[in-house]
């Protein structure tokens, strides 16, 4: 759950949302993205089956909201924990927007994450959660600017720093790429760095073991799943 881009749509019209999973070769497969019913909502994501959680997921009334390990800097792992992050992103669905789901949930023994909400009501919106450890921190971005974000327990601060500058000169030339224009950049993006690149290689440590995207627009909606160890494309619509 490791590097995440978000690109709005003309004209506040949608979203997509790109995730790119990072995780070790040894664990089990996730599941294809389906419906689930959870929290009296229709829920659709790719599952997890070792923790049972997810790192994605998106619902029909278009809220999405996407994980990536770590808040601001690379912690100590510290076990036990009392649950997974995975299970605390579906968890957030039991409340009934990111603030309150801030403001109260339990949120001690868990590992450090970020959260990245977004979705359309009235308007467009993005909303961050970034739990350090022992604080809390809620902020509203900007939904009309792109974005991208890469887990601070994978990257230090000069890779971050590097694929934000990839991102913002891809972006500079196409404001508004194609689904698969993104889908496309979050498997070639990089410096040569197999270590580092989008599509990361760590040998038997941690690899880049799936590609999936929210796409968001109209009252509309689909999740693509692409894994990359099985060759294996999913396209799911989202009704």
């Amino acid at each position: 759950m490791c590097t995440v881009t978000y690109i709005p749509k003309p004209i506040g019209s949608g979203y997509i949302l790109t995730s790119n999973r990072d995780e070790s070769p040894g664990r089990p497969k996730a599941e294809s993205p389906r419906k689930h019913s959870l929290h009296n909502k229709n829920i659709f994501f790719p599952k997890d089956p070792q923790a049972g959680g997810t790192w994605i997921a998106t619902t029909e009334n278009d809220q999405t909201v996407c994980l990536l390990n770590g808040a601001f800097t690379r912690h100590e792992w510290n076990p036990p924990y009392r649950m997974s992050r995975g299970l605390v992103l579906l968890d957030f669905f039991r409340f009934d927007n990111a603030f309150t789901f801030s403001d109260q949930y339990d949120f001690n023994s868990i590992e450090p994450f970020t959260l990245l909400i977004t979705g359309k009501k009235e308007r467009l919106s993005i909303e961050e959660i970034r739990w350090d450890g022992s604080e809390i921190h809620y902020s509203v971005l900007n939904a009309q600017k792109p974005l991208i974000r890469s887990s601070v327990t994978l990257y230090d601060d000069e890779v971050i720093q590097k694929k934000e500058l990839l991102f913002n000169e891809w972006i500079m030339k196409d404001p508004h790429p194609s689904a698969d224009n993104i889908i496309d950049f979050h498997s070639s993006a990089g410096f040569g760095d197999p270590h580092n690149d989008f599509v990361m290689n760590r040998d038997d440590k941690v690899r880049t073991v799936s590609i999936t995207q929210v796409i968001r627009e109209s009252g509309s909606g689909s999740m693509k799943h692409h894994d990359l160890i099985m060759s294996d494309n999913f396209d799911l619509r989202i009704v």
